[in-house]
C-alpha cells in the first residue's frame, strides 16, 4: 500500500511537470526533455558498465543535449536557425573526441562501453530532438502523444491484471499479455476520439479529422509498446532490474521515457505519411 501512494505521488509529479512544460512555452519544454535526456544518457551508460567513465559519459550528455539543442535551433521560427548547424557540427566532434578517448580505455569492457555510448547518443538524443519538431509544430500534439501514452500504459496494466493470460513476449517482459496490449489499444482509441473534440475546442489545436484519431493512437499503442519491450531487452542484457531510482515507485527515467523514444519518431512518420501521402 505504501509503495502505491509513493508510486501515485511520484508519476503525478512527473505528469505534472510535462504538462506544465508544454503549456508554459518552447523554453521550459526544451529545458525538460534536455534534464530528462542527460539522466537517460547516464542510466544507458551505467547499463553498459558497472564502472562507467565519468569523462565518457559527460561526453556523451554533452554531445546528446548539442544533438537535442541543434534541433531546436532548426525549428525555431527565429533567428535561432543559423545557431542549429554549428551546434550540430559540435556535437559531432564531440561523439569523435568519445571514440578516440577510448583509445585510453583500460577497462575489459570497453568495446561494450563505445557501443553504450553510441546508443545513448543515437537512443536518446535523435528522438528528443524530434519531439522538439513535433512540440514546436503543435504543442497540442506534444500533449497528445504523452496523453495517448498514458492510456495505453493504464488500459494495457489494468486490462493485464484483470484478464491477461496469453503472455505477449515472456522472454523479454513476462508480465506482459496479449489482453493487457489489447486493453491499451482500446483505452488509447478512446482517449485519442477524446483528443479530437478537446483539440477542436482549443485554440491553435491540432484539427485532424476524427478518422485519423484512432489511427494514431493504433500507432502510438505499438511503438509504445515496441519501446517498452526494446528498453526490456537492454536491461535483462544487463542483468538489471529498473535503469534507475531516480522517480520513487517508477525506478529510473528511462523507465518512464522508454515509450516515448519510439513514439516520437513513428510520430514523425505518421505526420509526414498523413501530410504528403495522404
Amino acid at each position: 500500500m505504501k509503495n502505491l501512494i509513493v508510486r501515485t505521488i511520484s508519476g503525478a509529479v512527473y505528469v505534472a511537470l510535462i504538462t506544465a512544460s508544454i503549456i508554459v512555452g518552447p523554453q521550459w519544454f526544451f529545458a525538460l526533455m534536455c534534464i530528462f535526456a542527460a539522466l537517460a544518457v547516464v542510466e544507458v551508460d551505467k547499463m553498459a558498465s558497472h564502472r562507467p567513465c565519468v569523462v565518457a559519459t559527460a561526453l556523451d550528455i554533452v554531445a546528446t543535449l548539442l544533438i537535442i539543442a541543434a534541433g531546436f535551433c532548426f525549428c525555431s521560427p527565429t533567428s535561432l536557425f543559423g545557431v542549429g548547424p554549428f551546434m550540430l557540427v559540435l556535437a559531432l566532434a564531440l561523439c569523435l573526441l568519445r571514440l578516440v578517448w577510448a583509445l585510453w580505455d583500460r577497462r575489459d569492457d570497453a568495446f561494450r562501453c563505445i557501443a553504450g555510448s553510441v546508443l545513448a547518443i543515437l537512443y536518446i538524443g535523435v528522438p528528443m530532438l524530434l519531439f522538439n519538431f513535433i512540440y514546436l509544430c503543435n504543442k497540442w500534439l506534444a500533449l497528445a502523444l504523452f496523453v495517448l501514452i498514458w492510456f495505453n500504459d493504464t488500459g494495457a496494466y489494468v486490462f493485464g491484471s484483470w484478464l491477461g493470460k496469453h503472455k505477449l513476449f515472456e522472454r523479454l517482459s513476462p508480465k506482459k499479455s496479449w489482453e493487457g496490449f489489447f486493453g491499451g489499444m482500446l483505452s488509447c482509441i478512446g482517449m485519442g476520439i477524446g483528443c479530437y473534440y478537446i483539440s477542436n475546442a482549443l485554440p491553435g489545436g491540432l484539427h485532424w479529422p476524427l478518422w485519423v484519431w484512432p489511427i494514431y493512437a493504433v500507432v502510438v499503442c505499438i511503438f509504445a509498446t515496441l519501446g517498452d519491450l526494446f528498453e526490456s531487452l537492454l536491461k535483462r542484457s544487463t542483468g538489471i532490474k529498473d535503469s534507475g531510482n531516480i522517480i520513487p515507485g517508477h525506478g529510473g527515467i528511462l523507465d518512464r521515457i522508454d515509450s516515448m523514444l519510439f513514439v516520437v519518431p513513428a510520430t514523425v512518420v505518421f505526420l509526414v505519411i498523413y501530410e504528403f501521402v495522404i
